[in-house]
């Protein structure tokens, strides 16, 4: 069973950008366990890929592609 009570989806072509995103997060989710699914072609930073709550799906198809496959 899930242990997260949000989930985020996030499909996006600038992975620069996802660190911002999920200290944004974070910050509005504090008191809730929350995970970020990012889907892209290009691989996350490095600081997020150590996190337990957050998961990346490589993928080379349209944004709405990348969120049904999320």
């Amino acid at each position: 069973m899930n242990q997260y009570k949000l989930s985020f989806v996030v499909p996006s072509i600038n992975p620069q950008n996802w660190p911002s995103l999920y200290s944004q997060l974070a910050a509005s989710c504090a008191q809730h366990a929350f995970e970020v699914i990012a889907v892209g072609p290009f691989l996350p930073p490095p600081e997020l890929t150590t996190l337990s709550n957050f998961k990346f799906v490589k993928d080379f198809g349209c944004p709405s592609r990348c969120l049904q496959i999320a």
